[in-house]
């Protein structure tokens, strides 16, 4: 059965963000929910980085020299995405613990 929330984390260059963010999501009160990360194109190690998180269910990737934008990699991630409620989150961000829960309460 999938998850009821799927959570979209768009990022280009992102290792040096995502561990942050992807900690306060580990720590989310709510805890059902699935994670895909779709990386665009990154010249960091972000991809690196995030084959040590098993609990990203899918990591995709768009390659290239260039990014190719927030669209682009939401897109892709949508392609992945089984949860009711889909929720987009910049990998610069930091989650307060009651946040997805507040948010599904919200929406029920």
């Amino acid at each position: 059965m999938p998850a009821r929330v799927s959570i979209i984390i768009p990022t280009h260059n992102g290792a040096s963000l995502l561990p942050e963010c992807l900690e306060a999501l580990w720590h989310q009160t709510y805890r059902d929910f699935d994670l895909i990360v779709v990386d665009d194109a990154s010249t960091d190690n972000t991809v690196e980085l995030l084959l040590a998180y098993p609990e990203v269910k899918h990591l995709l990737h768009l390659p290239g020299e260039h990014g190719h934008g927030f669209v682009a990699a939401i897109n892709l991630g949508l392609t992945e995405a089984e949860g009711d409620i889909v929720v987009f989150l910049n990998n610069d961000t930091v989650p307060d613990p009651d946040w997805l829960g507040a948010l599904v309460g919200a929406l029920d």
